[in-house]
């Protein structure tokens, strides 16, 4: 199997997961244990995701730990499984959803389901507004010539269901009770020739159906793994980086493309033009109140209407905090940042006024597991997501 992702915009990387080179010796495990968790606590207030930073990594040795904590940032249990690269933690109105990669983890505080799975690779994962769904994208990689992605999708009653689309699911969005998903076709993909794309709408029974077909030249690609859905459900909007048309060696223009959920059209236009401003947080995409909230890498908050073409970006905040050493992602309206530059500390703020929501948290424990070697010792272990309940 060979697994290929790309970087954006414009840099084609390919990952070879056995793959060995020289590394430090392996972690302490000591400093990596901790309670076994069949339920959550009812203290729980929030959980931390650690697996390794970067391949290789051996999934038979090396692990993914999902670690929850109380309001105190007292450690209280974790669920561990084989490593798994960019493992994701989301939360459902009662329970935590996550994975690793023998297991697609649901857990409340009356019941844990473990269902079997054999991943590497978490691409996105995405959330309802009224966070009653989840769903998670597993780049499969290369069987062969071919090139697939797979879902997997949790309502908060449990019930979980799955398929499996050929190409590479760049964005998604659930929008009224569909998951819909921005596909290419990979396998095909030429740096001097359009690559065909398709947008698909998958209900919850599974069943798929194309929207929308096009070509787009491959110096024009998705800023971000998330897309939003306005709030009628008709429409649904993708950040685009692009490099089309700007002098060679310039940074990309961030453009705003609205896919009419309906006749399959797509409208576009440039929200920034060339600048560092482009670059965006792994989870720094939502929607909130009919707007589209998307963070930078340097921490600037904008936004602008979930549908329509004609508002110019706004520059609402700026997050504090954020820099090399932070994990950021956006749940329930708020944006939650791990800061671990020194002592590891969380805080958070609303996303609409940067508003401080609850006082921070520091997260001691943490401390001897960022950057400390796998057991492998072919990765260093890193905070891969985190997630406040509240």
């Amino acid at each position: 199997m060979r697994l290929v992702k790309l970087l954006l915009p414009g840099l084609l990387l390919v990952v070879i997961p056995n793959a060995s080179c020289g590394a430090p010796a392996p972690a302490d495990q000591r400093a990596l244990s901790s309670t076994e968790l069949d339920v959550i606590d009812r203290d729980t207030v929030g959980a931390v995701v650690v697996g390794p930073a970067q391949f290789p990594f051996d999934s038979a040795s090396d692990v993914t730990r999902l670690m929850t904590f109380d309001a105190n940032g007292n450690l209280l249990g974790s669920i561990t499984g084989g490593a798994l690269l960019n493992a994701q933690v989301d939360g459902l109105d009662n329970r935590l959803v996550t994975a690793n990669a023998d297991q697609l983890i649901s857990v409340s505080n009356t019941h844990k389901t473990a269902t079997p799975i054999k991943k590497q690779v978490v691409e996105s994962s995405i959330q309802d507004e009224g966070r009653t769904r989840t769903a998670t994208w597993f780049n499969d990689g290369r069987q062969g010539s071919t090139t697939t992605t797979t879902y997997w999708s949790t309502e908060h009653t449990g019930q979980q269901t799955t398929g499996t689309i050929q190409g590479m699911a760049l964005a998604s969005a659930f929008c009224g009770a569909s998951i819909y998903a921005l596909v290419e076709d990979i396998d095909s993909l030429s740096w001097n020739k359009p690559t065909q794309n398709w947008l698909y709408r998958i209900e919850t029974n599974g069943t798929r159906t194309e929207v929308a077909t096009w070509e787009a030249d491959p110096s024009v690609r998705p800023a971000s793994r998330q897309a939003v859905c306005s709030a009628d459900g008709t429409s649904m909007t993708v950040l685009y980086a692009s490099r089309q048309g700007t002098p060679a060696g310039s940074l990309p223009t961030l453009q705003q493309w609205v896919f009419n959920l309906q006749d399959g059209s797509i409208d576009k236009r440039v929200l920034l033009e060339a600048n560092d401003e482009w670059r965006i947080h792994a989870n720094g995409v939502a929607s909130s109140k009919e707007r589209l909230y998307w963070i930078n890498s340097s921490g600037s908050v904008y936004s602008i209407s979930s549908s329509s073409l004609l508002e110019p970006a706004k520059l609402e905040w700026k997050v504090p905090h954020t820099g090399p050493r932070t994990r950021l992602s956006i749940h329930g309206g708020r944006v939650q940042v791990l800061d671990y530059a020194n002592h590891p500390t969380l805080h958070e703020f609303e996303l609409a006024s940067g508003r401080k929501t609850r006082e921070s948290i520091s997260l001691p424990w943490l401390s001897p597991i960022i950057d400390s070697p796998t057991a492998s010792g072919q990765s260093t272990n890193t905070v891969t997501d985190l997630l406040v309940q509240g």
